[in-house]
This record gives C-alpha cells, structure tokens and sequence, in this order.
C-alpha cells in the first residue's frame, strides 16, 4: 500500500489518520521483528517504501520525531518476560544473565526452542 499513492504515506503526501493509527504497530515492530526473525529488518533497505515512511514520520510529523523510541535490547527483555522468548522453569532470566556473562551475543542460539520458533 506505501508507495501506491505517490507519497511516503499511506494515503499519499500527506500524513493522515491511516498513519497515525499504523505508527505505534510499525515503530514497535521496527524493534521487535530482528529480535525474532534474523534478517527482518523493517527499516532496511529491503523494503524502501516502508523506509520512505519512517524518514518521512520523523523529519514531517513533530509527535512522532519527539516520541519515546523503544531499543532491541528492551524488546529482549520484553519477549523474554511475556514467554515470546526462553524462559527457565521458574520464570526467572538466570539462564539470559548467564548467556550474557559468556559473551553469548545472539541469546536466542541458548535456547533450542526459541531458535527453532524464530527461525521459523
């Protein structure tokens, strides 16, 4: 649909509604979505319009340039807590702390099921 009406927005050169709604999903999974799935990086090269987008909320929409921005990191943290990541029995991240303390960058590898969840 980006891209179909001449403009970086949804419905064309300006912002509208249709924007507004959509950011708080597209400003999350611009985070959340490579923390799952290596590769999948919405603000990326790979899907220009989508990119066009983001530039144009930041640089023409003044509430969304001044939002409060989330991080990977964060989105981590978030996943592992609400069971989208490997957890141990006791609900507890000992095992994250642990993959972290020996230099296990990609956390995702320290579960099998998780891997094999985000891998697809």
């Amino acid at each position: 649909v980006l891209g179909e009406r001449g403009g970086p927005f949804f419905m064309g050169g300006g912002v509208t509604m249709v924007d507004c709604v959509y950011a708080p999903f597209l400003e999350r999974w611009r985070f959340q979505l490579p923390c799952m799935h290596d590769g999948l990086e919405p603000r990326g090269d790979k899907y220009p319009n989508l990119l066009r987008w983001y530039d144009a909320m930041e640089e023409r929409v003044p509430a969304y340039a001044s939002r409060v921005q989330g991080d990977s990191h964060t989105w981590e943290l978030a996943l592992d807590g609400a069971g989208g990541g490997p957890t141990t029995e006791d609900g507890s991240e000992e095992w994250l702390q642990a993959a972290k303390a020996e230099g296990n960058a990609d956390w995702r590898e320290t579960s099998e099921g998780w891997k094999a969840y985000a891998d697809g």
